[in-house]
């Protein structure tokens, strides 16, 4: 039941082996406030936001999960790469992996990638800092991986989670979410559930990735990518919801 389960709980499910952490639902402050380290300018207003509970990925989806969902990993990486995230995926891509992982879990629940507002609930685990993990970028080392200890992707949960249990929020790839990019979506944002703006250009990434320096890695920071990009930089995790989609 909902009302027993704990913050960090996990559920693995056993068609991919993809871990969920339970994310109970509650209000935060999403954005930054003008002059923050690293501030710009559609991180603001700072607004308070109120979400229902849901399950987020542990972990990015890797290269050996793909596979069990989608039979095939294109040619895009060998047999030692299947705990790294995947990436070189476009939106199209991620669907069709959306589709056929909702089929082969019987259409039991609603999986999909998680909104920005999502993304950064789980990611801030409570802080209200600039990370995670508080203000210091000298920590960053031990939970990120980024321009400076990374030359490529690495292993998911290879560096320490947030309070939550969640991996590679900040870090190793830049990460998809649902929501359509607008610059001033903040000064219009609904404060329950928001969803992101009903067009925009190109999808919201969230997080940073292995090429990153600080700035990209804090987790208010806002990115845009087109729908038809794909890059050795951009993954994805998913969430998941205990109803079926409508």
């Amino acid at each position: 039941p909902a009302d027993q389960r704990q913050v960090g709980q996990v559920w693995t499910e056993g068609v991919a082996g993809i871990d969920f952490v339970w994310i109970p639902g509650g209000r935060f402050k999403m954005g930054s406030p003008k002059g923050a380290p690293g501030w710009r300018s559609d991180e603001s207003p700072l607004h308070e936001v109120i979400l229902d509970g849901f399950w987020i990925g542990r972990t990015p989806v890797t290269w050996g999960q793909w596979v069990k969902v989608m039979g095939d990993a294109r040619g895009l990486f060998d047999q030692s790469q299947g705990n790294h995230p995947v990436e070189r995926v476009t939106w199209d891509d991620i669907q069709e992996f959306l589709r056929k992982y909702a089929r082969m879990l019987g259409a039991k629940y609603e999986i999909r990638l998680p909104t920005e507002a999502e993304w950064e609930y789980a990611a801030r685990a409570g802080s209200e800092g600039i990370f995670h993990f508080g203000n210091d970028p000298a920590q960053l080392n031990r939970y990120c991986w980024y321009a400076k200890n990374a030359k490529a992707t690495m292993a998911v949960a290879t560096r320490e989670p947030n309070v939550w249990g969640i991996h590679d929020m900040l870090g190793n790839v830049w990460e998809w979410t649902s929501d359509w990019y607008a610059e001033d979506y903040y000064t219009r944002s609904p404060d329950r559930n928001p969803r992101g703006a009903p067009y925009g250009e190109g999808r919201v990434r969230r997080g940073g990735c292995w090429r990153s320096q600080v700035g990209a890695c804090r987790v208010a920071h806002r990115n845009r990518v087109a729908v038809t990009a794909s890059s050795n930089t951009l993954g994805f995790r998913l969430v998941r919801l205990d109803e079926p989609a409508p």
